[in-house]
């Protein structure tokens, strides 16, 4: 299984998801700012990458 998980810079996880194949993530209800994506791969191996919401 393969996750999605996304953080504020507070260290809350502020949405998560599962999947099995291609997955996406709706962030248009949290507000502008810094977030951390961290993806879990079908090996456990993960990454993260900090991203920056703007609308």
């Amino acid at each position: 299984m393969r996750g999605i998980d996304v953080f504020d810079t507070y260290g809350r996880n502020v949405t998560s998801t599962n999947s099995n194949s291609s997955s996406t993530i709706e962030m248009s209800g949290l507000p502008n700012g810094v977030y951390f994506v961290r993806v879990k791969l079908f090996d456990n191996s993960f990454g993260t990458t900090k991203i920056l919401k703007t609308e």
